[in-house]
């Protein structure tokens, strides 16, 4: 049996910061413990993490935050 060569390959972190793979749209959810500016750090934390290109920078920056 034939195999079918890819046209082209990608990697996890290559797929992830391409055009063809799909936006995420993050939505936080917490407790009522949380103050307005625990939100407001989270929530800019969360928007200068999806700015990173390299899925592995963005893992070791979610990473920091635990």
């Amino acid at each position: 049996m034939n195999q079918v060569k890819p046209i082209v390959n990608f990697g996890l972190p290559e797929y992830l910061t391409s055009p063809y793979s799909p936006e995420v749209d993050y939505h936080l959810v917490t407790s009522s413990n949380f103050t307005n500016v625990e939100l407001d750090f989270v929530n800019s934390e969360i928007q200068r993490i999806q700015m990173i290109q390299d899925i592995r920078e963005k893992v070791k920056e979610i990473k920091k935050l635990k």
